[in-house]
């Protein structure tokens, strides 16, 4: 099994990684690219990966560590971090949130020509209202 060495304690909103994380909950981000995207649950960050997207960082609470079958696909490069609870709820501002999620390089921008031109099956989901959905689509449009 890869060990990526000791995870940092994000236990604070001021820790660099926990405004990180406000802002792409707030869809704050920077014009700069690459662009970033947040993956929760271990079975979309496992389908997101297949599918060749590059995690960089992986959030895990104290109470659900990084599972082993995900810890071994994980590239070396990629940073664990463990978010306190107090500090999640805050993040997140609500009693229901993954436990372990990841943050990911966006996946490049592409044209119609470049869809229509694809060989495998997609799910195109355009202005999303409630993101909370969208782990319920990935996982019907899987089965």
């Amino acid at each position: 099994m890869k060990q990526h060495g000791v995870s940092d304690l994000v236990d604070s909103l001021l820790h660099p990684r926990a405004i990180e994380l406000r802002q792409l909950l707030g869809n704050v981000q920077q014009d700069v690219r690459p662009r970033s995207i947040l993956i929760d649950d271990e079975e979309n960050i496992m389908q997101a990966m297949a599918a060749g997207v590059k995690i960089e960082r992986i959030f895990f609470t104290s109470d659900m560590p990084i599972p082993p079958q995900l810890q071994q696909k994980l590239a070396p490069s990629v940073k664990t971090y463990e978010l306190a609870k107090r500090t999640g709820k805050k993040l997140f501002k609500t009693g229901k949130w993954s436990r372990i999620f990841a943050i990911a390089q966006a996946p490049p921008l592409l044209t119609l020509a470049d869809l229509a031109s694809m060989k495998k099956d997609m799910v195109v989901l355009e202005n999303l209202g409630i993101s909370g959905n969208v782990g319920a689509i990935i996982r019907t449009a899987v089965a």
